[in-house]
């Protein structure tokens, strides 16, 4: 007799479970509730903010004022790809992705939108907009 245990149903890391929708609009607003900053993220703002500067003003990088530019353009923009991928981590975290396939409600259109109206609008379409399935079940 290895294990007379009965098995738990988990549901799996790829697939969350379904939600209601007032469990989604509450785990929802802890999503876009704002957080006080770890150190590291306040020591990675800073280090941001000390190379932009030196960028700008020449003490580092390319000679050439528009190569400069051009580099801090690209700093700032994966500075917010960052942090849009942590956003979409944290929702992970929180088990709001979509549960026929396992990903962010909100396609590419999420990138135009704050935290909360990305989950207001989640909220108001009720599918996921990449594969089209609902979101949430009828509560008990």
């Amino acid at each position: 007799m290895p294990n007379s245990r009965p098995l738990e149903h988990r549901p799996s890391a790829s697939r969350p479970p379904v939600l209601t929708r007032g469990e989604y609009a509450e785990r929802g607003r802890q999503l876009y509730q704002p957080r006080a900053p770890t150190p590291f993220v306040m020591t990675l703002i800073m280090a941001l903010f000390v190379v932009t500067i030196l960028l700008n003003y020449g003490g580092i990088g390319p000679a050439a004022e528009s190569a400069r530019l051009g580099l801090i353009a690209v700093i700032i923009v994966g500075f917010f790809l960052l942090a849009h991928m942590v956003v979409r981590r944290r929702a992970g975290r929180l088990g709001i992705l979509c549960p026929a396939c396992g990903r962010y409600p909100l396609g590419v259109r999420g990138l135009r939108y704050t935290t909360k109206a990305q989950v207001e609008a989640i909220l108001a379409r009720g599918c996921c907009e990449r594969c089209g399935k609902g979101l949430f079940h009828a509560a008990t």
